[in-house]
């Protein structure tokens, strides 16, 4: 079986939670799978990243393209043209790890990967500019016309059941994995001294590690930190780690005015294999967003041993389990609370410390790579009757 797979999502070469699913998941896929042959679909105008390189497996072939995006999109989305299974010599399915416009023959199936659907289920947490790009790509019909729809966790499923009117058989729950290489409790003292000094980072902190954004509740850490710092002896930092997202000049406003702004770092351009140093030196994580379709930082601090505190929302509680403490986001006082418990009893955190090491390891992109195969080859065995065959982005 010949399947194409859209590699556009890296193009840009950042490392958003994206970027980190399409690589991992694909040279697991790759390692594993020596039946089906891949041609990856790639376009870029500008970037000159050698895919080849990256994935260089015997059934694997890279087929580049440099036509600018925005004609490229327009093209898609409005003639239908060209058709990306005819550009790269034939397909008999397209996976597309996260969904772009896209043209396909009726004959070429399609399977989506959807992360979350914050843009309907939150809409206040997304720029005007997001909520008009995903009103043109037009999700809804996209899952139409899709074989089957990978979620990232029955809670991106039950969205994408709800709100896209989907039919449940043919949402698949595909979770996301953990690099085990990366993420585990093994440090390198060497290693993360050179990386305190490099950050500066040598006192005890808390750590939030994504986008700073509103959905993400940096603004309700800020308030939880401020709290636990003026009634506390405890002399703890606060990172955040992360690019700056939209709003983000409410959180460096909040920052500037805090009596504690000395002591809260804003740390951006890490490296993926610097991230287990910082997980490992932090004291806890805290992640209280509002929503998640799947969450993988508190996941890999659970890996490095370093308790969580996470929201009691959407996907966390089957991700995360029981292995974490959970607060109401909305209320700074719970997440006071969890703090203050954590950091003030050292059987409590040794034991969400163990029992956090003890849920990752239930994650892995060798299982997410070989589910996700699974329905590659279930698709190629099965009528499937929910088919379109009209592949087009219209």
């Amino acid at each position: 079986m010949r399947i194409g797979i859209d590699l556009r999502t890296l193009s840009d070469g950042k490392t958003t939670g994206v970027e980190v699913y399409t690589t991992s998941l694909l040279n697991e896929i790759f390692k594993i799978d020596k039946a089906n042959e891949y041609v990856l679909f790639s376009n870029s105008f500008k970037n000159t990243t050698d895919f080849a390189l990256r994935f260089d497996y015997s059934n694997v072939t890279v087929k580049h393209y440099n036509f600018p995006n925005r004609l490229l999109n327009a093209s898609l989305r409005f003639l239908s043209y060209p058709k990306i299974d005819k550009l790269v010599g034939g397909l008999d399915m397209f996976f597309a790890p996260r969904y772009l416009f896209s043209a396909l023959s009726p004959k070429c199936k399609l399977i989506i990967t959807t992360h979350d659907l914050s843009f309907v289920h939150r809409p206040d947490f997304s720029t005007w500019q997001r909520r008009l790009w995903h009103k043109i790509i037009s999700d809804r019909s996209v899952a139409k016309k899709a074989s089957y729809i990978l979620a990232d966790s029955q809670s991106t499923k039950n969205d994408i059941v709800k709100y896209f009117q989907t039919p449940e058989e043919k949402v698949k729950v595909v979770r996301l994995g953990l690099d085990h290489h990366l993420f585990n409790l093994n440090s390198d003292d060497g290693e993360e001294r050179k990386f305190r000094d490099k950050r500066k980072l040598h006192r005890p902190f808390i750590l939030y590690l994504g986008t700073i954004e509103p959905r993400k509740n940096i603004l309700g850490i800020l308030e939880a930190y401020e709290k636990i710092r003026k009634t506390t002896d405890d002399d703890l930092e606060l990172v955040l780690v992360g690019r700056l997202g939209w709003l983000y000049e409410k959180v460096l406003k909040k920052i500037s005015e805090s009596v504690f702004k000395n002591d809260i770092k804003i740390v951006n351009n890490l490296k993926e294999p610097e991230k287990p140093h910082l997980y490992r030196m932090a004291r806890l994580m805290i992640f209280p967003s509002f929503y998640e379709g799947f969450g993988l930082p508190p996941l890999e601090a659970m890996a490095c041993g370093t308790p969580v505190i996470a929201a009691m929302n959407s996907s966390f509680p089957e991700v995360l389990g029981e292995s974490c403490v959970y607060v109401n986001p909305h209320n700074s006082n719970q997440i006071v609370q969890a703090l203050t418990v954590l950091l003030s009893d050292d059987e409590m955190y040794g034991q969400y410390s163990k029992k956090g090491a003890e849920q990752a390891k239930k994650f892995s992109w060798e299982k997410t790579a070989q589910e996700t195969v699974d329905i590659f080859n279930q698709i190629r065995n099965t009528n499937i009757n929910f088919l379109n065959n009209n592949h087009g982005a219209k």
